[in-house]
């Protein structure tokens, strides 16, 4: 992108060389402007950068002779100076706290959009595998904690899971953030059949972008979660040629 920038000025207030006393010895009268100088971006003036008198012949700007502005140093001529001179001292600092607005703003967008986007390709996949379930994948469900269990068996509408037990009284269970998904360790299992129709409401289709959700009650999952409870992530094992079963996804 070009980014168009430089020097410009305006007339401020034009002078016949006779009413600044210039002429000398009855000299060709000639035309004296007085100009306001701005730094523009994209064209448009952001800050002031300086005054100056010229001289106009033909059209055409030339430098006033230093004997010339030595007179009018002297005389100091009274300029009202318009109204839209004062703009260009707010003009810069509007453009800059517009442009980092929108700078702001636009970046704000775009990446709520790529949340968006990224959320929605998660609940996508999430859908997926719940309308396809498989023996062997990872459902985390949580409430006053969270548990991953493991699918063990799948008839119909109904799947049975596997919660890890991880002492011989067989009251404690692992939970989401220790190694159950290891399959070198050797857990014992507490096995339970939930219908698939109930967790689905669990994880809410039409709750999934909402942070008020706050799960429904599965009763089966009562001996490790109180009250009502989420699924929030499904994972898989993806095959990979070489190393079999690999990463979790």
């Amino acid at each position: 992108m070009v980014i168009a920038f430089g020097i410009g000025s305006y007339k401020i207030k034009s002078f016949k060389s006779e009413e600044l006393g210039l002429n000398e010895n009855g000299s060709k009268s000639f035309t004296v402007q007085f100009r306001q100088n701005y730094f523009y971006l994209f064209f448009i003036p952001i800050f002031g950068v300086g005054k100056e008198w010229v001289m106009i012949e033909n059209e055409k700007k030339y430098e006033l002779p230093l004997q010339y502005k030595r007179v009018l140093k002297e005389k100091k001529p009274s300029i009202n100076r318009p109204w839209y001179n004062y703009l260009i001292m707010f003009i810069g600092p509007l453009v800059i706290l517009l442009g980092g607005f929108g700078i702001y703003a636009t970046d704000t967008l775009a990446q709520k959009y790529i949340n968006y986007k990224s959320q929605k390709a998660k609940i996508e996949k999430t859908y997926e595998r719940l309308n396809n379930p498989k023996k062997g994948d990872y459902y985390l469900f949580c409430g006053n904690n969270c548990y991953t269990l493991k699918i063990d068996s799948l008839i119909n509408d109904s799947i049975l899971f596997s919660a890890p037990v991880i002492n011989k009284s067989n009251t404690s269970y692992v939970n989401y953030d220790e190694d159950y998904i290891d399959d070198n360790i050797n857990h014992t299992t507490k096995k339970v059949w939930i219908e698939k129709s109930l967790i689905k409401k669990a994880y809410g289709a039409e709750n999934s972008f909402s942070q008020k959700f706050k799960g429904v009650t599965i009763k089966q999952l009562n001996f490790i979660i109180s009250g009502n409870c989420k699924m929030t992530r499904i994972q898989r094992r993806l095959y990979n040629s070489t190393n079999g079963y690999d990463d979790l996804d």
